[in-house]
């Protein structure tokens, strides 16, 4: 599988990820080649609800500001149940609606955000990362076995790992995205203006901004508050 590309349209991908993230490492002063087109839009199709409507809770099926949510590869699907400090782990039953399955608790952690990265044996560890009040980050190793020893009663924690530096990774982050070939992660940080990517066991790698919170124009950022790889496409999207 080659390394996708970094524009944001379907025409024309010029530059892989790797490509542009050295570009921006020597001081580039473009990251993108092209303009973004305009008028572009997403379509979803609701499928159904996780979760008790309308009810906030502490109960199975109850969250209390749920602030992200991942898939991992064995379809486990983990929802960071925030103010309850606590992961809620659901599974796909037959009719492929998600049901509940256990609970991971994160005593004094309050999981903010999510992100899984897989080793070269094809193991998932699951990142999560504590919010500003606390700025923790807890790691699970091969998350697959370890809900499967939560779930049979067995007790296990995850390593927990620090990460009180100031402007750390854990700062009021909003959104973080893998680049899956080089293990990288990529940081959203909105009141900064900028993304920040950082290496596999989060050290910093290097920031990206150019002309921080000067407005719209074309690779420039201003509150980026989210970003994911279109692998599919090659595309590198930032809202």
């Amino acid at each position: 599988m080659s390394s996708p590309t970094f524009t944001l349209i379907d025409e024309n991908p010029q530059k892989t990820i790797d490509e542009v993230l050295i570009e921006q490492q020597s001081h580039s002063e473009r990251l993108l080649d092209k303009p973004m087109e305009k008028g572009f839009s997403f379509k979803f199709d609701y499928v159904a609800t996780i979760g008790k409507t309308g009810h906030e809770g502490n109960g199975h099926d109850e969250f209390n500001r749920p602030d992200d949510v991942i898939i991992t590869r064995d379809r486990y699907l983990i929802v960071a149940d925030k103010e309850n400090e606590r992961l809620q782990v659901f599974i796909e039953d037959y009719s492929l609606i998600w049901k509940y399955f256990t609970t991971i608790k994160t005593p004094q952690v309050k999981p903010y955000c999510l992100e899984l990265k897989e080793s070269e044996s094809g193991e998932e560890t699951l990142w999560v990362l504590g919010d500003h009040s606390n700025q923790q980050v807890l790691k699970f190793s091969n998350i697959s076995q370890f809900i499967s020893d939560i779930n049979n009663g067995k007790e296990t924690k995850p390593e927990q790992v620090d990460k009180k530096t100031s402007g750390s990774f854990v700062n009021f982050q909003f959104s973080i995205t893998t680049d899956k070939f080089k293990g990288w992660s990529i940081r959203s940080e909105p009141y900064e203006h900028e993304l920040e990517v950082y290496g596999a066991d989060f050290e910093m790698v290097f920031k990206y901004a150019k002309d921080k919170g000067s407005g719209p124009g074309n690779d420039q950022l201003y509150v980026p508050c989210g970003s994911c790889i279109d692998y599919k496409h090659g595309h590198f999207l930032i809202w």
